[in-house]
């Protein structure tokens, strides 16, 4: 009879929750890991200036940018991927702008040069 009241004692005591049986068994996985030595701290970097603000910039009041109504996560998300072809067109585009900007200016930077030279007789 004695046996069978201590295991009813001990089937009613109260045990240690899973919890913190993992905390302990995580000490002593911590205690058995070489501790690593601290980085020194890096120094931090000067303050750009501020460039002077003028008298009527200041007198206006700044105008608070529009509460975003979606996380900045999700907003960043929502942008449609553009397609394969669009991207070629885009940096043909870009190709095509910068060879006719290129030329553009060797033609003002040649008459710039030589004034005195007409259309016609080139």
């Amino acid at each position: 009879m004695a046996k069978k009241a201590r295991k009813r004692v001990a089937a009613k005591a109260r045990k240690p929750a899973r919890g913190a049986v993992k905390k302990a068994a995580g000490k002593k996985r911590a205690v058995a890991k070489p501790q690593r030595k601290a980085a020194p701290a890096k120094a931090a970097k000067p303050a750009a200036k501020k460039p002077a603000v003028s008298k009527r910039a200041a007198s206006k009041p700044m105008a608070a940018p529009p509460a975003a109504s979606q996380p900045v996560a999700a907003q960043q998300t929502a942008k449609p991927r553009r397609s394969f072809v669009r991207r070629i067109e885009e940096k043909v585009e870009g190709a095509f702008e910068a060879v006719f900007d290129t030329l553009t200016d060797a033609e003002r930077l040649h008459h710039r040069l030589e004034p005195d030279i007409t259309p016609d007789q080139e």
